[in-house]
């Protein structure tokens, strides 16, 4: 079975179980070792440090949360610059405790390997994170997530509203999250 593929991040589920021809419970299934004994991320840094911990590049924190249903949220804490998981954790809701537990793990973490500190961030703003954030690495940028603003104007503003000033704004609002430099 190729599981470092998925573990190293060059493959996912569905093209592991086309790969080996196996059905994703089958899969599920082998990895249940692994699941029900993770590897912390302190073990890993050990293991594979994160680029942070070898270059002093300038690079930026993202974090969000995955809910779990009643098993509580899943959170995950990355250096969105180069792509890598730097921290994880469960916790039965995405609370200030939860965030800045895990905050204070991470910064212990990035002092001692000598890394560097994140110059900006990048998250839903929901006001746990944004207290966390600025409690542990300062005043830096702290940026919303764009996804959670295109989800939060589809919502708020629906493509088919009988008020033309709604689609209006909607479009307005789409087109303003797409822009990506100075120039627009």
């Amino acid at each position: 079975m190729q599981q470092s593929q998925l573990i190293l991040g060059l493959s996912n589920r569905k093209k592991l179980t086309q790969i080996e021809k196996i059905s994703r419970p089958t899969l599920s299934h082998k990895f249940k070792l692994f699941f029900d004994h993770p590897i912390s991320p302190e073990k890993l840094w050990l293991i594979l440090p994160p680029k942070i911990s070898s270059n002093q590049d300038d690079w930026v924190y993202g974090t969000d949360g995955k809910f779990l249903h009643r098993d509580g949220v899943f959170l995950l804490h990355r250096d969105v610059t180069h792509g890598e998981n730097l921290y994880w954790s469960f916790w039965r809701s995405e609370s200030y405790l939860a965030f800045a537990t895990d905050l204070k793990q991470l910064t212990e973490l990035i002092i001692s390997t000598n890394g560097s500190f994140p110059t900006g961030a990048i998250s839903d703003w929901k006001g746990a994170i944004v207290t966390a954030v600025a409690m542990y690495f300062g005043a830096i940028l702290h940026q919303r997530c764009l996804t959670h603003v295109d989800r939060m104007i589809k919502r708020l503003l629906p493509e088919n509203s009988p008020i033309s000033a709604t689609r209006n704004l909607r479009q307005i609002a789409i087109r303003l999250i797409s822009i990506n430099d100075m120039e627009g």
